[in-house]
Order: C-alpha cells, then structure tokens, then sequence
C-alpha cells in the first residue's frame, strides 16, 4: 500500500516528519512579525518585505523537504542536510525566545 515508504530508510521519513513540526511555531512567529510594523519611521515598503518573508517560511520548509526528496537518489548527505536545516532553525528559534 504504501510502497514510497520502502524506498527511503526510516531515518529519512523521522527527518522529514521533524522538519514538518518545525511548522507548528508558525502562529508565534506570525504574531511576532505584526510588530515589525511598530517602527513608525521605517520604510513601509521594507517592513512589507520583512513581514512577507517571515511568514514565508512554511513554504520554504515544505519546498525543502520537496528538494530532498528529489535529490535523494543523487546525494543521500545533501538530503540528509537539507532535512536537518528546519530543525536546526527551529531549535535555534526555540532557544532564542526562552533563553
């Protein structure tokens, strides 16, 4: 039934699935990116683009999992690299608010 899940070891599929969780932050840093807009002598323009690229980063992760996925018969370590990236980001976030 599910053939796909054969093809990549496990290890593989526990990356992915961590990297997906990173995604679960994504409300905090929404509200977090609202206040950019508190600096009344900014560039509006420049805070549009910082509030956009914030809120972007859910697409970015699945667009990784996607390239990691694609370039996994190619290179098994640049995969495993890529999946790794969203977690670290998400611990680094993690400590960065409560620390």
């Amino acid at each position: 039934m599910f053939k796909f899940l054969k093809e990549k070891p496990t290890l593989f599929w526990v990356l992915t699935i961590l990297s997906l969780t990173s995604i679960l932050l994504w409300p905090i840093v929404f509200y977090m990116s609202i206040f950019v807009f508190d600096d009344p002598n900014a560039n509006f323009w420049f805070q549009c683009l910082i509030f956009g690229a914030m809120n972007s980063y859910p697409l970015i992760i699945i667009l990784d999992i996607g390239i990691a996925n694609w370039i996994w018969k190619k290179s098994k370590i640049i995969s495993y690299l890529l999946l790794l990236s969203p977690i670290i980001g998400a611990v680094w976030f993690v400590l960065e608010i409560f620390s």
